[in-house]
């Protein structure tokens, strides 16, 4: 009696299965993302709209943000970054709260006004399937920082 399945059928599953298994590994490479400050050193734009906040990340642990709201005044402010040991967080030293809306929405005490006053912030860092690396700052409501270029 004839086997219902070609003979290759083996060597066809077996080889569907390590391409599989490469693939699932290359996709889990792809999410993780960059663990040192080489590696997350960049330019990055909230994607929030109408406003502009651009951050810059320098490999020397420096950042700049070019922040400017739709009608406001453009801003620069500037302050040191680290990267937490397991390089999930983002630490922002000296960072003004800038957006006095957003930090409302979330129970902040800044009843809509502009805080000028620095403060030090923490962001998530991940990487998108497809390779984007964002920082989120309150990431449940949205709000990423996405990298535009390294």
């Amino acid at each position: 009696m004839e086997s219902p399945h070609p003979r290759g059928s083996a060597a066809s599953l077996l080889a569907l299965l390590a391409l599989l298994s490469l693939l699932a590994l290359l996709t889990i490479g792809a999410c993780s993302p960059p663990r040192d400050v080489s590696g997350l050193a960049g330019t990055y734009v909230m994607n929030q709209t109408p406003h502009a906040d651009t951050l810059v990340l320098s490999a020397d642990g420096r950042y700049v943000r070019w922040f400017k709201m739709l009608n406001g005044p453009a801003a620069t402010d500037s302050g040191s970054w680290t990267l937490s040991p397991e390089g999930e967080r983002i630490g922002l030293r000296e960072f003004p709260k800038r957006w006095a809306f957003g930090h409302d929405l979330v129970g902040d005490t800044t009843q809509g006004r502009i805080l000028e006053v620095p403060i030090n912030i923490t962001l998530t860092v991940t990487r998108r399937v497809w390779g984007t690396v964002r920082l989120g700052w309150y990431p449940e409501q949205g709000w990423w920082f996405v990298r535009i270029r390294s």
